[in-house]
């Protein structure tokens, strides 16, 4: 009986040791461990990328609607602005990274990265074209007679660079519906990306490089005339128009470089007055981002004192916000065709 005691006891005895030197290692390891997200208030109607800085570094994130967090970059730089090809299977989106000449391709079917630089412009190009992926970073609006539409930026002319097109449903001589793009930026060869649609459906903001750095102009959405927006010497991105039209929102370098992970917001009207860096104290609402089938738009707003996504039914009008934590999460972006956000 004392030999069964005793035995049982150094079982205990190893037991308590071994899980005594489990919780030191995990304590010791804790600094290199990436935390995990926080859990998001509610799931929205679709897969739904953004930027988020919850891990210590920005990442882009995918929220499906089953309600699964996905890091997609799990990266030690700082990443941000996700584009996807309208087949949903590969990511655009601007990097830190030492090895990137701004833009970074992340293939979802394979995971694969490749920076966007000059020495892999022509392995991108192939993968591109190869794939069928010359159309990029959809955003959805309705028209005035309840039409869903889109526009993104397009590579549809080899060797050229991305353009703004507008991709409307038409009917042919079969009396057959077929979607033929539109381009709305004027075709030089330049790079004209990152566009956002006005709420009213008429002005297109984006950002292009036809003055040497990334800049924002606007352009009426039927085309016309192209107006630069705050011209700056530091490059703008990923200009996003306010819930009531009144202010086009940005991202700047002009006081810090995007490479210290210090995100500054911006707001000007769309005639160029009031520029001034978002404050913390003020209440901005915008960056909406309608749905693929339309019944519900995303949209960030500072109101709680970080930025944080929130998910408006159209229908409804009934408002959930996604996400929660002690950090920001930006640039709400729908996947086209997608059903979940892990590679496929």
């Amino acid at each position: 009986m004392w030999a069964k005691f005793i035995g049982n006891r150094r079982h205990l005895s190893l037991g308590l040791i071994l899980l005594l030197l489990a919780l030191l290692l995990a304590f010791l390891a804790r600094p290199y461990l990436r935390l995990q997200p926080a859990v998001p208030l509610s799931v929205p109607g679709g897969p739904l990328a953004f930027m988020s800085n919850r891990s210590g570094n920005w990442d882009i994130y995918c929220l499906d609607a089953s309600g699964t967090l996905t890091n997609l970059t799990q990266s030690e730089v700082h990443d941000y602005f996700p584009s996807f090809s309208f087949d949903g299977a590969a990511m655009l989106y601007v990097s830190t990274s030492a090895e990137s000449d701004l833009a970074t391709l992340l293939d979802l079917e394979n995971g694969r990265k490749v920076p966007f630089g000059a020495e892999e412009i022509v392995t991108i190009a192939l993968e591109t074209y190869a794939k069928g992926r010359v159309d990029w970073g959809a955003r959805w609006l309705v028209d005035d007679a309840g039409q869903l539409l889109q526009i993104g930026t397009s590579l549809r002319e080899v060797l050229s660079q991305l353009e703004i097109f507008a991709y409307e449903p038409q009917t042919d001589e079969n009396g057959e519906t077929i979607i033929e793009p539109r381009q709305i930026s004027d075709g030089a060869p330049l790079r004209e990306w990152m566009a956002d649609v006005s709420p009213d459906g008429r002005t297109v903001a984006f950002i292009s490089n036809r003055a040497g750095g990334e800049d924002i102009y606007l352009v009426p959405y039927q085309g016309g005339e192209i107006i630069p927006l705050a011209p700056h010497a530091a490059e703008d991105f990923a200009p996003f128009w306010s819930l009531d039209g009144e202010w086009v929102g940005f991202f700047s370098e002009r006081d810090a470089p995007l490479s210290e992970g210090d995100l500054r917001v911006y707001a000007v009207r769309p005639d160029g007055s009031d520029l001034h860096e978002v404050s913390a104290a003020e209440k901005f609402t915008g960056g909406a981002a309608l749905a693929p089938d339309g019944a519900s738009i995303a949209y960030i707003s500072n109101e709680s004192g970080h930025w944080h996504i929130h998910q408006k039914m159209t229908a409804s009008e009934k408002i959930e916000r996604l996400t929660e934590g002690e950090h920001d999460n930006l640039y709400p972006t729908w996947l086209p065709q997608r059903i979940d956000c892990q590679p496929l």
